[in-house]
């Protein structure tokens, strides 16, 4: 499978490419509990760790979404169809997490994928997935998932590197 973040881990949010994204039925929490960063929120232009050379950067814009607490993401790419995506943070331990699924063309939603965005400089944006291989053998509830992430925060195994991104300039 894979859906459009998903494109934004080896084309991003990689929801099953290369080493696989984690998905999930059920958020980390039931519901929206804590604020989306605000430092995220914007117009970036990124590309996947696994690009090729040729391979032109992508456009995300986030944005709040219509729900408190909420962000929408659009993913674009040069001469294809956006990829639409929504969700809200979830606070585990020290770290935050995007729960994201993808808002399919026909208005179906994804499983939950779980993102890591991390602000590198106030103008560089890391995105990384949970991976698939991390959480093997893990229950699909939210309390084992926050367990598992919480067990597994400083393991380098537990995310996939999915796309490096810098703020676009106002205005282009």
């Amino acid at each position: 499978m894979r859906t459009s973040w998903t494109r934004l881990a080896v084309l991003l949010i990689t929801a099953g490419v290369a080493a696989g994204c984690y998905e999930s039925e059920v958020p980390l929490d039931p519901a929206p509990g804590v604020e989306v960063d605000a430092a995220i929120i914007g117009v970036w232009r990124c590309l996947p760790f696994e690009a090729d050379p040729s391979e032109a950067p992508a456009t995300v814009t986030v944005a709040r979404g219509t729900a408190p607490r909420t962000f929408t993401a659009v993913w674009e790419e040069p001469g294809d169809t956006p990829d639409r995506y929504e969700g809200y943070a979830s606070t585990v331990g020290r770290v935050s997490y995007l729960n994201t699924r993808e808002r399919k063309a026909d208005g179906s939603l994804s499983a939950w994928f779980f993102m890591r965005p991390t602000l590198l400089r106030p103008n560089a944006l890391l995105l990384q997935v949970v991976d698939d291989q991390a959480m093997t053998g893990v229950a699909k509830t939210a309390a084992a998932l926050r367990e598992a992430l919480r067990a597994k925060q400083d393991d380098p195994a537990l995310l996939t590197d999915g796309a490096l991104c810098a703020r676009a300039r106002p205005g282009r």
